[in-house]
């Protein structure tokens, strides 16, 4: 890449409840209600030019329920 170049990696792993879940949260709720997350992408552009971004994640599905996979291809283009 030029002096003008970037390359920006980007990842975030986590947790989270969902809002039915919280809805019922006890004082007992263990690690069982939570869920996990991750995701990850780069962003490869140009100092004030164009941009792509490029990313994916999953997320953990209920007991008994698949994960949800998740993509994203997003393209910024300035307009001067």
């Amino acid at each position: 890449m030029g002096k003008s170049g970037f390359v920006e990696p980007r990842a975030v792993v986590g947790t989270f409840w969902d809002f039915d879940t919280l809805s019922r949260l006890t004082p007992g709720a263990g690690h069982n209600d939570l869920r996990l997350k991750a995701e990850a992408g780069v962003t490869i552009g140009a100092a004030g030019g164009a941009k792509l971004q490029a990313g994916g994640g999953v997320e953990e599905g209920e007991p008994g329920a698949p994960n949800i996979w998740s993509g994203r291809l997003r393209l910024s283009v300035p307009m001067q």
